[in-house]
């Protein structure tokens, strides 16, 4: 397993620091840091300035990810995604993550509100879930092509209709290639079970997103989450430790990717995140 980090970490830890880009993309190389996750909109905004700079320092294009509506009628979401399959493509990147779009506030309360054995009927018949899983399958078929990967994740979301475990199961089940990202920080925001639901979507685990919580007060009643709060990993209370675990007993082989939105610290924060890993990645070896 290897390590990467988010652009917009990258990118907020030269604003807080003073720092120059290319600075603080060494100091992730040498904490090490083999790969870059990046937002299509920046990259494509970028891709003159970040290649050749990529490329200095040592760090590789580990995911592109982006937000295209595909549970929409029209057409605009569809063709916005395969914009973002050829960008990864064109810079050799394996993982694309796609944030497809959102329901109704209703029909997502709606959702939320099953129990995991009902949930699959709901979105069979909802037709925004259903226009998303049509294109996803359009969208995994043309990116086979450019030899990319597509995922979704477990969206720290309200409205997505992608945000728990039984959600992703349809989703995985009902697109034949579509595989998953898992992140650890998310399924906290849904009220879930990390653990449970690594196990449940292991088979279709094809990237790793390591993300940490703080606790907050004001959580009462909830059973797995107990705050939010953004910090470097390894620093909250999931554990991404028995997560990384159970990854390097299923043989595991694609990037953990550091993510924590928010911090204060950016650059300390990437630089514990990735120690903490690393020590995470040394254990038995």
């Amino acid at each position: 397993m290897r390590l990467s980090v988010f652009f917009d970490h990258v990118r907020e830890a030269a604003a807080q620091t003073g720092k120059p880009l290319r600075e603080v993309l060494s100091l992730c190389r040498a904490e090490g840091v083999e790969g870059l996750e990046i937002r299509d909109l920046h990259l494509r905004e970028r891709e003159a300035e970040l290649s050749p700079m990529l490329k200095e320092v040592g760090l590789q294009i580990s995911c592109v990810y982006g937000m295209h509506d595909l549970g929409c009628p029209g057409e605009e979401g569809l063709a916005s995604a395969r914009e973002t399959l050829r960008l990864a493509g064109r810079h050799g990147c394996r993982r694309v993550l796609l944030v497809p779009g959102a329901l109704e506030t209703a029909e997502a309360d709606a959702l939320n509100a099953l129990s995991p054995e009902d949930t699959a009927a709901f979105m069979a018949r909802n037709p925004a879930v259903c226009r998303m899983r049509d294109r996803l399958r359009l969208l995994v078929a043309e990116a086979e092509q450019l030899q990319v990967t597509v995922t979704l994740e477990d969206f720290d979301g309200a409205r997505e209709p992608y945000a728990r475990r039984a959600q992703l199961r349809w989703f995985m089940e009902q697109v034949p290639g579509l595989r998953f990202t898992l992140d650890t920080g998310n399924f906290a925001f849904s009220d879930e079970d990390v653990l449970a639901a690594q196990t449940l979507l292991a088979p279709w685990v094809a990237h790793v997103h390591c993300k940490d919580r703080g606790e907050e007060p004001g959580m009462t009643g909830r059973q797995h989450c107990r705050g939010l709060a953004p910090v470097a990993v390894g620093d909250g209370y999931l554990p991404v430790d028995e997560v990384v675990r159970r990854l390097k007993a299923g043989g595991y082989q694609g990037f953990l990717a550091i993510e924590h939105f928010g911090a204060r610290d950016q650059l300390e924060a990437i630089r514990r995140s990735a120690r903490y890993l690393s020590g995470l990645l040394m254990e038995g070896a």
